[in-house]
Order: structure tokens, then sequence, then C-alpha cells
């Protein structure tokens, strides 16, 4: 058509183009726009089938949802219920509610089991130490009344019968036994120191109800001090001889 701007324009140029815009208003459409339509067209009637489909298989759904709310003791949700209490999902069910109060406490459990043993603690301090020992005198002879007791043996003797004490030492008590029952006397116990007689005795006032006697005393002693025990029975001997001890602390 450039062609014939560019010439001078006659009365055949005018019906040849005359002609030829009316062939083209006249062509019909090419086979590719026909596929075109026919391809659009089979797209639009698939999609339609599909959402056909979708339509059918939601509302299909949506029954059974419903259904199974109602076998289960739920209520239908009312889809025109406009209000702010919960909000309908796609699955026909409210959004999560507020989280609850707390609870009350539990019971108390039961006692666990004793826990391993600790290790020993330290030692404590050393007390104070009491030095306390006893002085025996003793015969299985017969005892007569004024007769002295050493160490196993008995006489009038004072010196034959005496005790030699090694340390410093204080008597706080003497204990005497004439080992049975015996006549209705008086029978005593006198510590001697040194030949003579001291505050330390020990008195059973009666040796047919009694044959033991202790008695309190407050007596020292000195290293190297001889002592014996004078038996007095204020009648017969002693068959069975006597039995003496004095509790002493050592200074």
């Amino acid at each position: 058509m450039g062609f014939i701007l560019n010439k001078k324009i006659n009365n055949y140029d005018i019906i040849y183009l005359f002609i030829y815009i009316l062939y083209k208003m006249t062509k019909p459409k090419s086979n590719h726009n026909s596929s075109k339509h026919r391809s659009k067209h089979r797209r639009d009637k698939s999609n339609s089938s599909s959402s056909s489909s979708i339509s059918s298989s939601s509302s299909s759904s949506s029954d059974e949802s419903i259904k199974d709310d109602n076998n289960s003791g739920t209520a239908p949700i009312n889809n025109n219920d406009t209000s702010d209490k919960c909000t309908v999902t796609k699955s026909y069910r409210c959004d999560k509610g507020d989280k609850g109060m707390k609870g009350d406490y539990g019971d108390r459990g039961q006692k666990g089991d004793a826990g391993s043993k600790g290790e020993k603690g330290d030692a404590g301090e050393k007390g104070d130490t009491i030095n306390k020992t006893f002085i025996i005198f003793a015969t299985s002879e017969s005892v007569s009344n004024n007769d002295y007791i050493g160490s196993g043996n008995s006489s009038s003797d004072v010196k034959r019968n005496s005790i030699l004490v090694p340390n410093n030492c204080t008597v706080n008590k003497i204990a005497f036994s004439i080992r049975e029952l015996s006549n209705n006397n008086e029978y005593s116990a006198t510590l001697f120191v040194n030949g003579i007689q001291s505050v330390v005795n020990a008195v059973i006032p009666d040796g047919s109800s009694q044959y033991q006697i202790i008695s309190n005393a407050n007596t020292n002693l000195t290293q190297l001090d001889e002592i014996t025990i004078k038996i007095q029975t204020n009648g017969g001997a002693l068959s069975r001889g006597a039995s003496i001890s004095l509790s002493v602390t050592i200074n």
C-alpha cells in the first residue's frame, strides 16, 4: 500500500484500493485462530467441570462435617451467627478459647527415702582426767576383836599388816563387809595411818540384820604412808574374815 502512496493516484488505483480493502474485510479467519478458539473453549469447559466437581465435593464434605457434629452431640454451627464469641472457619470449628483459671494444689506426696549416712564428725576435746583408784584390805582368816587387816593377813600387830601408799591421795569412801550375818553386835572398821587412828571409819550397827556398809570420807594421805585397818567386833571373832576397800583420788 506504501507504493501506491508514492505514485500519482488515478482512478484505477482507487478501484484497486477499494477491492483490496473489501477483500481483507471478507477474508475468513485463519485455522490458527480457530484452533486457539477451540482450545480456549475446551479449557473453559474443563474449568467449569472442575469447579462443579470441587463445589460438589465441598458441599459433600460440609454435609459430612455437620453430620459428624450432630452425631457427636455438638450442635451444628449457625453460619448466619454474627456474634463475637467465635469465628466460623472452613472446618466449621470455633477459634481457641481463653486459658482457664489455675487449679488447686494437689495433695502432698509421700515422704522420700532416708538419705545416706553423713561423714563422721571431728573428735571432741579431751575431758579432764580424774585419777581414781582403790586400796583393798582383805583376809580369809578368822578376825578377832582389835585385829589389824593387811593384804591377805590379820593379827594384832599393826606394822605386820600395813600397806604402803604409792602416791599422794585423798580418801573419799570406805566400804566394809563381815561377809555374812553374825551376832547382834556392832562391827567397825577404822583406818590407821602410820600406827595412828584416823577419822575414816565404817560401822555396821547390827551384824544380825546387816553385814555391809559404805561411809563417806575426806582424808589426805601422803606418799609412803603406811596404812592398815583395825577391826572391832565387840564380841566373838569373825570366822570368815572381813574385807575393806578405800576409794581414793590421786592428787
